[in-house]
């Protein structure tokens, strides 16, 4: 959202502005989770009449901003003491699994496509994307493995505990006669030194769009399948997604070409983020704090690395199945 549209809806409208005095932010914009932009002098916020008249409110009060003001550190403007904290990597990692797993639920089983009597072939093949998005499908699993790609390493850096522990503070301590020695009995455990929970919510979105990935790739062996099927005077009217990059549309043609190139990059992508993962925990499992979990985390990694080098390996053979039968280009 624009960061003046909230306020601007106020002022195009004529709407009250509804900042009440000695705040930095109107009701509009803190729901629009906006920066909010002070209405000029020339339109005055009023408040509605109240059922105890003593307490009328006929226009701003600015001595109220100026003693909030005062309060206020000296560096920080208004829009930074509404700024809403960024998403933690955590967070953002737990948006991706949810819509993964929302666009899993929703695609309809290929088995439905098994099982399709020869005589209604031709109108099974007409039909057979009329109950199901796939644009929109196509859309959100690339944005969602591209964010995913992208939150790999990311994930993988703040999964290793960087902290530094109570026995390793005290022995760099230099306070001379410091109260830390007779707090030894105080010591508690520290945090393990691989963060299991952030690992395995990675983990988590990889393998969901994987499923993802499989089960697109078994409605794609199944229409193909189809094509070849049918007489060979008929054309099916598949529908072939759109793929725009700015203002260029890429012609229907080739824009299943396109679209099967840039999954077998985003899966390539991948293959190596797992990869990777599976380095960085290699490099402290002789850590005591991390060696139970960087074994088991390990043996995770082999495994979904092996699932992604096989959706990887399907999905290419089966791009170029489809360019050697001249269903592509």
């Amino acid at each position: 959202m624009d960061l003046r549209q909230a306020c601007d809806r106020c002022h195009d409208k004529k709407l009250r502005c509804p900042r009440p005095p000695g705040s930095l932010c109107c009701s509009r914009c803190t729901k629009a989770n906006v920066t909010c932009i002070f209405s000029p002098p020339t339109r005055p916020f009023r408040y509605p009449l109240s059922h105890n008249d003593n307490h009328h409110h006929n226009g701003f009060d600015w001595p109220d901003l100026i003693v909030l003001d005062q309060q206020q550190p000296e560096h920080q403007t208004p829009s930074q003491a509404f700024e809403t904290p960024a998403q933690t990597v955590t967070e953002r990692l737990a948006g991706v699994l949810s819509a993964l797993d929302r666009m899993l639920q929703a695609m309809p089983s290929s088995l439905d496509m098994h099982h399709v009597p020869r005589q209604q072939l031709r109108e099974y093949a007409d039909n057979v994307g009329d109950n199901f998005d796939l644009q929109s499908t196509l859309d959100g699993l690339l944005h969602h493995a591209q964010d995913l790609a992208s939150m790999y390493p990311e994930a993988a850096s703040a999964a290793i505990n960087k902290r530094t522990t109570a026995p390793e503070s005290d022995a760099i301590c230099a306070v001379p006669d410091c109260i830390h020695q007779d707090r030894t009995s105080l010591h508690t455990t520290p945090l393990p030194k691989v963060d299991h929970a952030l690992l395995n919510l990675v983990m988590a979105c990889h393998i969901r769009l994987l499923d993802v990935m499989d089960t697109l790739a078994e409605h794609g062996r199944m229409c193909a399948f189809m094509v070849a099927t049918l007489p060979p005077d008929y054309d099916p009217k598949f529908a072939v997604p759109e793929i725009r990059v700015g203002s260029f549309i890429a012609p229907t043609n080739t824009a299943a070409s396109m679209l099967l190139s840039v999954l077998v990059d985003l899966q390539t992508i991948l293959v190596d983020r797992v990869k990777d993962v599976g380095a960085i925990i290699k490099r402290v499992r002789d850590d005591p704090r991390a060696a139970r979990e960087a074994r088991v985390i390990s043996f995770q990694c082999d495994i979904l690395q092996e699932r992604a080098e096989s959706t990887l390996g399907e999905l290419s053979n089966f791009r170029d199945g489809l360019v050697s039968a001249r269903l592509l280009r």
